[in-house]
């Protein structure tokens, strides 16, 4: 186990412990604290809370960065929940690869702490498949978290899960299908999970055994802690919608009640900071679409996802989920991504971004225009030495398109 680690379990332990502690934990990244944020912490008598960074898409034009205060009541809520749901005991032993500044990995330790179970930190500093599949033998894990890109690199490489584990949460992005299936023959126990920073992890959670995907999109069991409501004033659907559902009329925009939600978020641009309190009387409106059927959810993208090329809307994320599709269906390293450009003419232009000058990426365009409309096809491709990523792996698609 590293002294950080050790840091920072004895961190949270202290933090919930303690319900007289009015220190507020700040799990940021080193390189993007400034003191400047806990002095308007201070000034403006904010005590008590987790403070997380999201990487969520803010709505506030003000905004450079986007700041999530989280409660000690809304993280156990959380916590308790997902752990009752996945029948977490104290003999369970965690592997986290998760960044603890980001929900995802700081979660892992709440639940952990309330399970009264033991976790470690992984030793390693970038992800790694036989480093991983190392640690899991080696500690006899039984509970994981991981990404989709992460996934995807076990199933590519064809490894079969490690005996001992019997939880594999997958969150963070969506998860393709067919990737879902291969994983599952290699015997990967695969939690799906919706969650957001906002809500202190998990919104809807579903087991390999429950999961139901529906045109290419999983239907997730609402945890029970959660009140969805579906927005669909917020969404226009004015005109035809490239994302095929069955129950097309009940697409909207995401609302969210429920006691893990945050209570205030702090927007940062220059060194200059604004405090937003949460509306308690109004649900949380996400930048999620999807729709609701009975206790059920299906997400289907974010609304910024959805453009328009020659009048007509393409989902960015159908496209992408369709060229991860093809990557592994070929056994080809997916070192590509779909985006776009303003153009002129067309309102929108389709970019097919390449990473490492990839020599397939031909063979792989080809076979992605062969299976699209017409108005899909791919417009233009640009090389990248590499992509712009995080330290998990994931893309960092903003970047991207600036670069």
């Amino acid at each position: 186990m590293t002294k950080d680690n050790l840091d920072f379990e004895n961190r949270m332990k202290f933090y919930f412990e303690d319900l007289s502690n009015q220190e507020n934990i700040y799990l940021l990244p080193q390189i993007n604290f400034n003191q400047n944020l806990k002095n308007f912490m201070f000034e403006n008598q904010i005590y008590g809370y987790c403070l997380l960074e999201t990487s969520g898409t803010s709505q506030n034009s003000f905004s450079e960065k986007k700041y999530v205060l989280l409660s000690k009541q809304a993280l156990e809520i959380s916590a308790k929940t997902v752990n009752e749901k996945i029948q977490h005991q104290h003999n369970d032993v965690t592997l986290n690869v998760l960044p603890t500044y980001h929900i995802g990995g700081a979660s892992t330790y709440i639940r952990s702490y309330f399970a009264k179970s033991k976790v470690f930190q992984t030793k390693f500093n970038k992800w790694n498949v036989e480093n991983f599949l190392s640690e899991c033998y080696q500690l006899q894990a039984t509970i994981v978290s991981l990404v989709p890109t992460q996934l995807y690199d076990l199933v590519f490489g064809n490894h079969v899960c490690p005996i001992s584990l019997r939880v594999l949460f997958i969150g963070g992005g969506f998860l393709d299908e067919n990737l879902f299936q291969k994983a599952l023959e290699l015997k990967y126990p695969i939690y799906l999970t919706y969650g957001s920073t906002e809500t202190s992890s998990q919104i809807a959670l579903s087991s390999y055994r429950e999961v139901e995907y529906v045109d290419g999109y999983p239907f997730l069991n609402i945890l029970p802690h959660m009140e969805i409501s579906i927005d669909k004033a917020m969404y226009q659907q004015n005109e035809k919608n490239p994302i095929q559902s069955m129950y097309q009329n009940l697409l909207g925009r995401i609302g969210i009640q429920s006691p893990s939600l945050f209570d205030a978020l702090i927007y940062e641009k220059e060194n200059q900071y604004i405090l937003e309190k949460r509306d308690t009387k109004n649900y949380f409106l996400t930048n999620d679409i999807g729709m609701k059927y009975e206790n059920k959810i299906q997400i289907l993208g974010r609304q910024d996802s959805i453009i328009k090329v020659n009048g007509e809307k393409v989902s960015l994320t159908d496209l992408n989920l369709l060229l991860n599709r093809i990557c592994l269906e070929n056994k080809i390293e997916n070192h590509f991504y779909i985006s776009s450009k303003k153009d002129s003419r067309k309102g929108e232009k389709l970019v097919f971004y390449v990473e490492k000058n990839n020599l397939k990426y031909k063979e792989v365009l080809k076979k992605l225009n062969l299976k699209v409309r017409g108005f899909e096809k791919i417009d233009e491709v640009i090389l990248k030495d590499n992509f712009p990523r995080t330290v998990l792996g994931k893309i960092q698609y903003q970047l991207l398109k600036d670069s």
